[in-house]
């Protein structure tokens, strides 16, 4: 059985390798996969807990090179949440990064009490954005997306996690705040709509919203009051 504390170890042992050449994509991860020259943060993220005796084979045995495949792999097992914990693996959608998709992923190395993250990373630099050459440790705050949980357990259970509560007010067109980011979450998860899940209630926003009100046979009003919410999470 594999630990957290085994896959993060194996991380940390990581930090401060860099590509080879500079911007060549080029590093012993993907090496190991199979793939070079390739941008490879996913690649990390497998090749850390392949090592440890925990694959995510959620494209081949060893793992996952695209990162939407791999957020689909834990959704599809239930493994999969909006609340984060050591040994998660991070996915990440960056506003304005010009690539309307899970684009990033990590792993969750400790949680801070004001809700941002620290994480390692592959495939990253100081600008903090999807895309470097260094393995490094990061904190994160914007642009998650939700988290993966891996099968530290052995047992292959699927995982339910604790549907977040109602907030107590409609979020609508102009909203703004974590209540907004943990919706857009949600439509991205269900794949209702390509969202940047940056908390600000936009036409977007909306206009997925919408379609999942009809998609559910709600009123479409394109508002999230208690009944969309509710139903966010039962789907």
């Amino acid at each position: 059985m594999t630990s957290v504390q085994q896959v993060l170890d194996r991380a940390r042992s990581q930090i401060g390798v860099t590509e080879h050449p500079s911007g060549s994509n080029r590093t012993p991860f993907g090496a190991w996969y199979g793939i070079q020259g390739q941008p490879w943060c996913a690649i990390f993220v497998s090749w850390c807990t392949y090592h440890e005796g925990l694959a995510m084979p959620a494209t081949i045995s060893k793992g996952f090179a695209y990162t939407p495949s791999g957020a689909a792999w834990f959704q599809h097992r239930r493994r999969w949440t909006s609340k984060p914990a050591p040994g998660h693996i991070v996915f990440f959608n960056f506003l304005g990064d010009g690539v309307n998709r899970i684009s990033h992923v990590g792993i969750v190395e400790s949680v801070r009490p004001d809700g941002s993250i620290v994480t390692i990373e592959g495939n990253t630099d100081e600008r903090g954005g999807r895309t470097g050459g260094k393995v490094m440790r990061k904190v994160r705050r914007t642009g998650i997306v939700g988290y993966g949980i891996p099968d530290y357990s052995g047992n292959g259970a699927p995982v339910r996690s604790k549907s977040p509560a109602w907030p107590g007010q409609v979020l609508k067109l102009g909203s703004s705040g974590p209540d907004v980011k943990l919706v857009q979450a949600r439509l991205v998860q269900l794949k209702v709509a390509r969202l940047a899940v940056d908390g600000e209630f936009g036409p977007m926003t909306e206009a997925a919203v919408k379609k999942f009100q009809k998609q559910k046979h709600l009123e479409v009003d394109g508002q999230v009051g208690p009944q969309t919410w509710k139903a966010l999470w039962s789907a």
